[in-house]
């Protein structure tokens, strides 16, 4: 299999593509096939060490880890730091590699795969605007649940929407290879049982330890904290099972992103 990158030498056009080896080519043993192995093992082993990191600071040093210099920019339960803004680019990435196979699977497939690509880019803003916290407690003390589990009530909305699309989604899924199907869907069993299911044990958690205004340094808890990486483990493995069968799927269709500066356009095409 041959990927190439390709600059043009006008400079109005930078294509990056991935063309289908002959079928007397192994595919496990093809390049672009190693490729794609690659960038989702070196992806794991950046998610690997904040969570590790996050994880042994907690054990060793527990409520200390409050004072910790430079803790907060690799903690994988904090906000708006290296983690955060990784997982968000992670899912910026998904997102290319859906709109660029949105051109080259079949055509009854091209309006879902937009649709996926959409989704996952507002994701990967959310992850680090976290819009959906912020009506998530005025929500929980509008349904008398700020108490326990559904503390971050957004869950409730998000939970709907997830039922929404899954039923939207039936023919889409339906149509992909059963191999594509079945890592889709444990990719996303795996990122909402960490997004959503312990999101909500975290929440119980959570107020248990310090009530509504919890704090690391006033109410430690390292049930919570373990939990919160727990969490953050079950997304980053639905993230990169996504991102593992995308791009195997990308590649088996031969498809091509060409980003067109000239022309200030984006187009994802078949290869030549």
């Amino acid at each position: 299999m041959k990927t190439t990158i390709d600059s043009i030498a006008s400079g109005n056009a930078l294509e990056i593509s991935a063309t289908r080896p002959p079928d007397s080519v192994d595919e496990q043993s093809s390049p672009r096939t190693k490729l794609s192995d690659s960038i989702v093992r070196r992806a794991s082993y950046v998610a690997a060490v904040f969570l590790v990191l996050t994880a042994l600071a907690h054990l060793f040093l527990k409520e200390g880890t409050a004072n910790l210099p430079g803790f907060v920019f690799i903690d994988v339960d904090a906000e708006a730091n290296i983690p955060t803004w990784y997982s968000s680019m992670l899912l910026e990435i998904l997102a290319v590699i859906a709109f660029a196979i949105s051109n080259y699977d079949i055509p009854a497939q091209k309006t879902g795969w937009r649709g996926i690509s959409l989704i996952l880019f507002l994701m990967g803003m959310d992850e680090v605007a976290s819009i959906h916290n912020m009506p998530s407690r005025r929500l929980s003390e509008m349904l008398g649940l700020e108490g326990g589990y559904m503390m971050n009530a957004w869950v409730l909305p998000a939970v709907i929407v997830c039922v929404v699309l899954g039923v939207i989604y039936l023919p889409f899924i339906w149509r992909l290879p059963s191999w594509l199907k079945r890592g889709l869907i444990v990719a996303s069993v795996a990122y909402l049982m960490g997004a959503v299911g312990l999101e909500v044990l975290s929440s119980k958690l959570e107020y248990v330890a310090g009530g509504l205004k919890y704090d690391g340094l006033k109410f430690y808890s390292l049930r919570f904290e373990l939990c919160a990486v727990a969490e953050e483990i079950y997304e980053y493995v639905g993230i990169l099972a996504a991102m593992a069968a995308l791009l195997k799927h990308a590649s088996n269709l031969g498809a091509r992103l060409t980003l067109d500066f000239a022309g200030g356009a984006m187009t994802a095409r078949p290869a030549m």
